[in-house]
């Protein structure tokens, strides 16, 4: 069952209950991202996260890794676009000192010049391994131009110029301004009742009943282009990629059956005319990505030198026979059966869960269940569905980038 409590200072707390759950997924989200990055300071969200396990008074990050590894927890971190998130999978009967050293880290970190050079050091060698995997790389590049202009353009992770301007007032400003229990969710998926949760968390989350920090998150106009970047990898990688609809519209349903039809199936539309049939390609497939206000749409496809300008070519072409041809009762009814599978999997995985509540909250969105999820999806319509193939089965709405073999 679902709760949503909301704290006198204004910290909102979500609680799915399993009864039969042995363990706990707890997140605490900040609903700011990469996109609330200080100009000049890219990645700073991201460099946030890292450094608030390096210290806090009277702890080390040898003494935070102790504690968490005493208590037989896993934690872990990660910054998106629109969120930073810490999270903690452990056993209930540890619950309460969790939350207390949860607490400590997150909003009582201490931040040292020495430690953040240490971190700097880390987070550039994150960033030649992101450099390093060609497919994380492209949507990079990618988002550079669907978003040119906006703060939604640049890498999370930041470059390594931005990183050299990250200093201890820095991080210290961006952690006031936007680590405020307004603009915090907790988010708990457990066997513990939601009154207990409620209890403790009120008696360590002593935070004051400030104001929330004002996304303001414009979007620029969006203009498609063609880019050629000359990489030293084994393969070519190709990426079309454009606009899309925003996470609250109801329209991401039937988009999503679009995308698994087009190209996330093993029997979709690229996989088998691109590596089944022609045999040009080991991965292929199409990817949705949903933010506050906007999303993308992107084809992904990977091979050797000589085909590149084939698979383009074939790529378009079942653009133009969808377009002509459009989709059947019987294949939509496939796709229905696929996303429903899916919803079923996050629900029943407690850390996808987890977030999928917290996500929802900070997206302004009602929390559905099941059979809510099943009848959006039921809502799909052959006629709808189609209408989104006209719409974005078009060459000219797509951007089309290629890291191609030096």
């Amino acid at each position: 069952m679902y709760k949503k409590t909301t704290l006198d200072n204004g910290l909102r707390v979500l609680s799915y209950n399993i009864p039969q759950a042995n363990s706990f997924a707890l997140g605490l989200f900040v609903n700011s991202g990469s996109r609330e990055d200080f100009q000049n300071h890219e990645g700073i969200a991201h460099f946030l996260e890292h450094s608030v396990f390096r210290r806090t008074k009277g702890k080390t990050s040898k003494k935070i890794s102790q504690e968490f590894e005493n208590l037989g927890a896993y934690t872990n971190a990660f910054t998106t676009k629109e969120t930073i998130c810490f999270y903690v999978r452990a056993l209930p009967d540890n619950f309460q000192k969790i939350i207390k050293l949860l607490y400590d880290i997150t909003i009582n970190p201490i931040f040292l010049d020495k430690d953040i050079d240490k971190e700097r050091k880390i987070i550039n060698e994150e960033l030649k391994s992101y450099y390093d995997d060609p497919e994380e790389l492209i949507l990079d590049y990618s988002d550079e131009i669907i978003f040119r202009n906006s703060n939604l353009s640049h890498p999370i992770i930041g470059t390594e110029q931005s990183l050299l301007n990250i200093n201890k007032d820095e991080l210290e400003r961006f952690h006031q301004l936007h680590l405020n229990a307004k603009n915090l969710i907790i988010s708990i998926v457990s066997n513990i009742e939601h009154d207990k949760i409620i209890d403790i968390i009120n008696k360590i989350f002593k935070l004051k009943n400030n104001s929330i920090f004002n996304n303001n998150r414009s979007i620029s106009t969006y203009k498609p282009e063609n880019l050629i970047v000359e990489k030293d990898y084994a393969q070519n990688h190709f990426l079309f990629s454009t606009r899309s609809c925003k996470f609250s519209d109801n329209e991401k349903y039937a988009l999503s059956a679009l995308s698994f039809l087009l190209g996330e199936g093993n029997s979709s539309i690229l996989n088998y005319s691109l590596r089944e049939k022609f045999g040009l390609v080991y991965s292929v497939y199409s990817n949705l990505q949903f933010y506050s206000d906007t999303g993308v749409f992107s084809i992904y496809a990977g091979s050797e030198n000589k085909n590149i300008d084939r698979i383009k070519s074939i790529i378009e072409n079942e653009f133009y026979k969808l377009s002509q041809k459009q989709f059947s009762e019987k294949e939509l009814n496939l796709a229905k059966q696929q996303l429903k599978a899916s919803a079923i999997m996050s629900i029943e995985n407690f850390s996808d869960l987890m977030q999928d509540i917290a996500k929802n909250e900070m997206m302004n969105q009602q929390y559905l269940n099941t059979n809510e999820i099943f009848n959006k999806i039921d809502e799909i319509s052959i006629d709808l569905l189609n209408e989104l193939v006209e719409r974005y089965m078009k060459n000219d709405i797509w951007s089309k980038i290629i890291f191609k073999i030096t």
